[in-house]
């Protein structure tokens, strides 16, 4: 988006000087369509937004638009923990574990121990113990 707009200036800029240098009787409004032009860009950037312009530039251009990491492609559904998992995953964080290594480790802690508090929390509290030696 910054290269097309910087082209657009650069080339304005020299379109102007080129007919000012030359000194054409139409150079007055020659000055005038590129203030014109540039105010009317910068309103056309804060309707559209830069994001959708650029896109729009790139599909005008014919580039391939590439997919950002983190798109909406890549976004999973939530899996919704139990509350016995909430609450283990509320202690490793009071414990000073980050969210979501806490998460991490519950969820796999959950996958081989029944669903109650303390062998669940063992399991966790092992898995990372486990994880931070390695």
């Amino acid at each position: 988006m910054l290269k097309f707009a910087i082209a657009f200036f650069c080339g304005a800029a020299t379109v102007t000087s080129v007919v000012v240098a030359t000194g054409v009787r139409t150079s007055g409004l020659v000055m005038l369509g590129f203030v014109a032009t540039n105010i009317l860009y910068g309103l056309v950037i804060c309707a559209v937004r830069p994001r959708r312009l650029g896109r729009l530039l790139l599909r005008l251009s014919g580039e391939p638009q590439q997919l950002k990491p983190g798109g909406a492609l890549s976004k999973r559904p939530a899996v919704r923990s139990s509350e016995v998992e909430q609450q283990v995953i509320s202690a490793l964080v009071c414990q000073g574990a980050k969210p979501s290594t806490a998460r991490k480790a519950t969820t796999h802690a959950a996958l081989n121990t029944p669903q109650e508090f303390e062998p669940l929390f063992k399991a966790a509290i092992r898995l990372l113990t486990s994880s931070t030696a390695a």
